[in-house]
């Protein structure tokens, strides 16, 4: 994991990069932004997005709140 970014260049979002992040695209297309993109099925739209951090494990997991479910992990 890296710890700091450059922010004065352009960076494409994935873990390489130091980036763990969802798209949502077109208001119902889900997106892991992973090395490639991994297109998430969801079977309801997802208005609040839980995020769990595990450094040590270098985890970090998404979850949809409002109903408890796990929408998709970066290892």
């Amino acid at each position: 994991m890296r710890e700091n970014i450059n922010r004065k260049e352009w960076i494409t979002a994935r873990p390489q990069n130091g980036f763990w992040a969802m798209l949502l695209k077109n208001e119902n297309e889900y997106w892991a932004l992973a090395d490639p993109p991994v297109r998430l099925t969801l079977t309801e739209k997802v208005v609040k997005v839980g995020v769990f951090v595990d450094y040590e494990k270098g985890l970090v997991s998404f979850y949809d709140v409002e109903s408890r479910s796990h929408i998709y992990s970066f290892t």
